[in-house]
């Protein structure tokens, strides 16, 4: 049994994270969601400030099935499969 969380940059999720008896496993997801980012911090004027440190935050975790590898790369594909590119 594993533990996965999403990290986000206000609503936009980045990357994800999974933690069981062997360890901490952490994926990033596809570049387009960094560029998601960036483009609207560029936008909104947070861009280099604390404001735009500020947005980052991680989710709380749920459970999940299988090992933090498994839980990660799952979480990972379901994020980067179910978001319009």
């Amino acid at each position: 049994m594993a533990q996965a969380r999403i990290m986000y940059w206000k609503e936009i999720p980045v990357q994800v994270q999974a933690r069981d008896d062997q360890g901490v496993v952490s994926r990033q997801l596809d570049e387009r969601f960094q560029q998601g980012v960036d483009a609207i911090s560029m936008l909104d004027g947070s861009a280099g400030s604390d404001d735009y440190l500020d947005a980052w935050e991680w989710g709380a975790f749920s459970e999940s099935d299988g090992t933090a590898e498994d839980s990660a790369d799952a979480l990972a594909e379901r994020i980067n499969s179910g978001f319009p590119s």
